[in-house]
């Protein structure tokens, strides 16, 4: 039997910004299709995704680096995972199924992912969601906020 078999993923279900710059995560229980190794807990994965886009310009017949695209860089791929290392948060109990991630870097951009896992596996991750937080500059206030799913 495959993981995906014996332990589904969760679904995410949301995922908000908050004061101080932070976001809630919130998603869907699971439960184990095994009666002996029941779910024990959550782990949510949250990497940094690298700012690989470039935007070129054209400008009197030369190609110039016009700016980066930091919206939404590397693809959104449910079976890529991020090169970065993951921050790991893990959450014992089935029932909990949200948490509040603090003090992360403004004008970055997140994928957050979450699995379950029982005494002896971990399940199979969600699928990807990003946010990125980004500061006014006029003011500590986040003016926007960007979330892909």
């Amino acid at each position: 039997m495959r993981r995906e078999e014996y332990l589904p993923a969760p679904l995410i279900k949301s995922l908000s910004a908050i004061d101080p710059a932070g976001f809630q995560v919130e998603w869907t229980r699971v439960d184990s299709y095994d009666d002996m190794d029941p779910v024990l807990g959550y782990k949510v994965k949250i990497w940094e995704v690298c700012d690989k886009r470039l935007l070129y310009d054209k400008a009197d017949g030369a190609v110039m680096l016009a700016k980066r695209d930091t919206r939404f860089s590397q693809a959104l791929e449910s079976r890529r995972i991020p090169d970065s290392e993951p921050f790991v948060i893990i959450l014992p109990g089935f029932e909990r199924t949200r948490t509040k991630v603090s003090n992360i870097k403004l004008n970055v951009l997140y994928e957050v992912r979450v699995l379950a896992y029982t005494r002896t596996m971990d399940g199979p991750l969600s699928q990807p969601t990003r946010i990125k937080l980004m500061k006014d500059n006029e003011s500590d206030r986040h003016k926007e906020v960007y979330i892909a799913s």
